[in-house]
């Protein structure tokens, strides 16, 4: 994650009426680092601070990373995955751990260093900033994003690192010292534009008349018995309501089981028993986010990936 972090220095698009700002908190933006459509980064605002008349420093978001060489232990900032690995959370992500904003200067700053882009500056220009390095905007050019004509300037830093925004658009292509490229492919936010990293009411997206239907297995151990369950649900979607932000679904649910029990000593049979029956139940999904209320979201809670990291149990 080391230059990572600089790679996205101008990762935020501006809104229209801020041309060539890096950064619009209402948008979430979507990476890929490996040349296919697959989002490898979400890039996103967690806190807004305001410094003055046109300076703001933009919080961004966290994220948890492996972390192979930790030692075992239990911190804020590391907690237990499997026995041979340990989850770093609270983890700078590819932009940084933050973006400063003074007029048309941008400061990222970033647990190594900070780096300054001058978003204004023409073609040839070159200056000098924080941590000994010094950035020049080399080249600039017209271009179509998204289907919407926009333009681009390119920069290269001492650093090693270089990278491209556009007007509109923000960082559209950095490529690192380590070989490693990232490029926009999308946005979520106010407008979703190119590939969006998908919401939960994606997931839960259903009309009146849709079906579910699933196979059941589960097995348990009682007092003095082994029981073998195996049945089927069925869900059917009755009515929906949409409010802002959350959909609201009554589906009528029937299942059937069979479950066979076995005393675990001499595994003879202590009973034989099928269940059916009906009801109608209320399914809330909350667009962006997982909620206990969502039955069908089990044990996944809190942000989408990869905003944070909600549970990480060691594993004996």
């Amino acid at each position: 994650m080391r230059n990572l972090a600089f790679l996205f220095l101008l990762l935020c698009s501006a809104a229209s009426a801020q041309n060539w700002a890096l950064l619009n908190p209402a948008y979430k933006y979507n990476y890929s680092n490996d040349g296919s459509d697959t989002i490898s980064n979400q890039i996103f605002v967690t806190h807004v601070d305001t410094l003055g008349v046109d300076s703001f420093r933009y919080e961004l978001n966290r994220i948890g990373v492996p972390c192979l060489g930790c030692s075992a232990g239990l911190s804020s900032n590391c907690w237990f995955g499997p026995p041979t690995d340990l989850i770093r959370s609270n983890s700078q992500q590819a932009m940084g751990l933050s973006l400063e904003n003074a007029g048309t200067s941008w400061l990222m700053e970033r647990s190594q260093d900070t780096l300054l882009v001058v978003t204004m500056a023409t073609t040839g220009t070159f200056w000098d900033g924080p941590s000994n390095i010094s950035g020049m905007i080399y080249a600039a050019s017209d271009t179509v994003i998204f289907g919407t004509p926009d333009s681009l300037k390119w920069v290269a830093f001492s650093s090693g690192d270089t990278l491209a925004f556009s007007k509109d658009h923000g960082l559209v292509l950095a490529h690192l010292p380590t070989g490693v490229t990232h490029m926009l492919l999308g946005r979520n936010g106010p407008s979703n534009e190119g590939v969006a990293f998908p919401r939960v009411i994606d997931l839960f997206d259903y009309q009146i008349g849709d079906v579910l239907q699933y196979h059941d297995e589960s097995t348990f151990q009682s007092s003095f018995c082994v029981h073998f369950v195996d049945g089927t649900t069925k869900y059917q979607v009755l009515s929906r309501s949409d409010e802002d932000g959350v959909s609201t679904y009554t589906m009528e649910r029937t299942y059937s089981s069979h479950e066979e029990s076995y005393y675990p000593q001499m595994w003879t049979p202590c009973g034989t028993y099928n269940h059916e029956g009906q009801e109608v139940v209320t399914l809330v999904v909350e667009h962006d986010q997982f909620t206990q209320a969502n039955f069908f979201g089990g044990g996944v809670h809190g942000p989408l990936y990869p905003g944070a990291l909600d549970s990480v149990f060691l594993e004996s």
